[in-house]
């Protein structure tokens, strides 16, 4: 070998290590470092998506470092409820966690039985809780000339008088409807300010208050009157403005979500209620969980004081919120962590129990990429959050429109319903309008006011559209009436399924509509139950 051979094998080998070694402080942000980046994971609140998504690109944009290494922030939005579950169970390992109220660090420390967040955090925004009225009930009972409490809303809701009692009988019975507290931080907050409406206190709520028997008894009665539970704020607004008075009187949302409404030339009041409300606070919660290292606590830390020096007033305002807790009106302070769950519990067995027909399409389609078998899982999901009270049935179209359950006792029908759905194997070419039908026709005959009534559909949307028009025409025949109206939650389920058709007699029916697919099936079924 030649002196020059040598040598030109020497920078040959000498340019491959350089290159692989700038190949290997290469980051998943495209970034480049000593070492792999600091991957700080931070869950946030949905309805806060559009403030901090921008900022956590803009840091990573930035090149942000601890010690020796970059800082990468890698975001996720979730429904502080969900995320709060998904914590406590193990599902999920943020560093840094923004719910939208300090309500949920609370019941995740009940839940986790573990201290994982500190007693404070700074907030990133705030935004007051109100009940959202259409103006003219609003003036109608008084406001903004005398104040308006919990305990109004509530005398309103269980009279048997309705509006009458305020001179306005042709209002009707009043409509109230909250979120669910499952889910959403604006019905977690209602049913505690229920409990404190009922105890006339605004602070020191014990567990002895949640289990006194005439409150428990009155917060039954006030969940009776509920026209409708929702999956978020968001969701039920978007009802509110496609039915309007018809759908909802009044519903306990966030100011901002009542902000963005009105926005679209609608007119809801926003009334804070007199003996007090909860504030969303947006807590900066740095966890202090077993999969929180002291190096990625530093992170989470230094990301928080960059993101909380980079939210002005301007932006907050620009999104809907304040970037100050507001001084000016009443608060309710926030529960322990056992009353709070207390709360959430007893709210599971009081509130207003359900009708509830599943239809399962299954066709021989629904065998294409294992799709009943999704579904079956779902559908078992579904079953086990619903209440104990609620009653469910089951219709099915295969070879034929059959009822392997009809609606009955709680304590019968929702097992039989079970063991049914493992049985289901895909037969037939039956279309899923006529099963829909016979579903709509078992709820009905009923009239049962008392719960709330409603049809869940499944299908991938295949086969002919016999039975479809007779079912319009049966949908639309049925007068709008809350406590008898059977809502239909349809689910056009797969990547090539025809919606429109099923989308068509959701709206009719003023239930919703959800598009999914094996996938994603069990969220579907999730952000259904949260109506019921």
């Amino acid at each position: 070998m030649t002196p020059r051979v040598a040598q030109s094998i020497v920078v040959a080998a000498t340019a491959v290590a350089v290159l692989l070694a700038l190949v290997a402080r290469l980051d998943g942000s495209g970034a480049t470092g000593a070492a792999d980046p600091i991957r700080v994971r931070y869950v946030y609140s949905t309805d806060a998506a559009s403030l901090v998504e921008p900022l956590v690109a803009r840091f990573n944009r930035e090149r942000h470092r601890v010690g020796d290494r970059d800082v990468f922030v890698v975001g996720e939005g979730l429904n502080s409820g969900e995320a709060e579950a998904l914590l406590a169970r193990g599902e999920r390992h943020p560093a840094l966690w923004t719910p939208a109220s300090s309500l949920w660090p609370r019941l995740l420390t009940h839940d986790a039985h573990a201290s994982w967040s500190p007693p404070t955090s700074p907030s990133l925004v705030f935004s007051p809780q109100v009940i959202a009225m259409w103006h003219r009930l609003a003036r109608a009972l008084g406001y903004p000339r005398a104040p308006i409490g919990w305990k109004d809303i509530l005398a309103l809701a269980t009279s048997t008088r309705g509006w009458g009692a305020y001179g306005h009988p042709e209002f009707g019975p009043f409509r109230l409807g909250h979120t669910n507290p499952n889910i959403s931080t604006s019905g977690l907050s209602a049913i505690v300010s229920e409990y404190y409406a009922l105890t006339g206190k605004r602070a020191g709520l014990t567990l002895a208050d949640v289990h006194r028997a005439d409150v428990r008894a009155r917060v039954r009665t006030i969940e009776q009157a509920i026209v409708h539970y929702g999956e978020t704020a968001s969701a039920f607004t978007d009802q509110m403005a496609l039915y309007r008075e018809s759908y909802a009187h009044a519903v306990y949302i966030q100011e901002t979500q009542l902000r963005s409404f009105n926005k679209k030339r609608h007119r809801l009041d926003g009334i804070h209620p007199a003996e007090g409300t909860f504030v969303a606070d947006y807590p900066l919660i740095v966890l202090r969980a077993p999969w929180v290292d002291r190096r990625t606590r530093s992170a989470a830390l230094a990301f928080r004081r960059w993101l909380r020096g980079h939210v002005t007033a301007q932006l907050a305002a620009h999104n809907e919120f304040s970037l100050r807790r507001p001084t000016k009106i009443p608060l309710l302070e926030p529960p322990t962590p056992d009353v709070l769950a207390a709360i959430r519990d007893g709210w599971r067995r009081d509130r207003k129990p359900a009708n509830i027909v599943l239809v399962v399409d299954s066709s021989s389609s629904m065998s294409t990429a294992g799709r009943l078998d999704a579904a079956k899982v779902g559908l078992l999901s579904f079953l086990r959050q619903l209440s104990p009270r609620d009653r469910v049935a089951l219709v099915t179209s295969g070879a034929k429109v059959a009822t392997p359950v009809p609606l009955g006792p709680p304590a019968r029908s929702k097992p039989a319903v079970a063991r049914s759905v493992r049985r289901l194997f895909p037969n037939g070419e039956r279309p899923v309008y006529p099963a829909i039908a016979l579903a709509l026709a078992a709820v009905r005959s009923l009239h049962d006011s008392r719960r709330i009534n409603a049809v869940v559909v499944l299908s991938d949307g295949a086969g002919t559209m016999t039975g479809y028009r007779a079912l319009v025409r049966e949908i639309q025949a049925e007068p709008v009436t809350e406590g008898t109206n059977v809502r239909v939650f349809s689910v056009s389920y797969g990547d090539d399924a025809d919606g429109a058709a099923l989308e068509r007699i959701a709206t009719l029916s003023r239930g919703k509509f959800f598009a999914g697919g094996p996938k994603n099936i069990d969220d579907v079924y999730g952000k259904i139950a949260a109506y019921f």
